[in-house]
């Protein structure tokens, strides 16, 4: 909520080198920010390895005190951890998060929402969007969407011959060596 001081215990800060080492980060060799009370404009939490100046984001939300007012619109708050599929891999929407947002500008996190796709269902051809229904009341429903990605095969191609291409009639066809893409 609005004031409280970002708690951090529990977090695990990794430094991540070149040649695929990781190595655990004290947090105190790493400056967070914001670093004091938070504001409802603080949508974001910067970790920054002092000593690299090296850093990682991640969104937060702060609840807002003030009363909320009459709702006018549906916000993300937080997009999935993945928006870009390959055609039939299945869709997860964890990671999303979403708000109302209230003529005051009071905005405040719902669960509840329906979306389409889908959370399970499978990816098919062509970009697209996430959308997100929150229904308010028997008359009242609010929706917003998510840009998405779905990726779709184009071709086939022949990466390299097999090792037999030579055949007598009545022997049969050896894909040792073929490779397809």
């Amino acid at each position: 909520e609005v004031d409280e001081v970002c708690h951090v215990t529990g977090m695990v800060v990794k430094l991540l080198y070149s040649n695929g080492l990781i190595k655990d980060v004290e947090l105190t060799d790493c400056t967070i920010t914001p670093n004091g009370a938070l504001k409802v404009e603080n949508t974001k939490l910067t970790i920054t390895h002092t000593a690299t100046s090296l850093s990682a984001e991640t969104s937060i939300f702060v609840e807002d005190k003030r009363t909320p007012g009459n709702p006018v619109s549906l916000e993300v708050i937080s997009t999935p951890k993945k928006t870009t599929y390959f055609e039939q891999e299945t869709f997860d929407w964890s990671g999303l998060r979403v708000a109302l947002v209230h003529d005051n500008g009071v905005k405040r996190e719902v669960f509840g929402w329906e979306l389409y796709p889908s959370n399970g269902d499978q990816a098919y051809g062509g970009n697209g969007t996430l959308s997100i229904t929150y229904k308010v009341s028997e008359s009242k429903t609010f929706n917003t969407t998510i840009p998405i990605e779905v990726h779709v095969p184009t071709g086939l191609r022949i990466l390299k011959m097999p090792d037999k291409v030579v055949y007598k009639e009545g022997e049969f066809f050896d894909p040792a060596g073929l490779i397809v893409a």
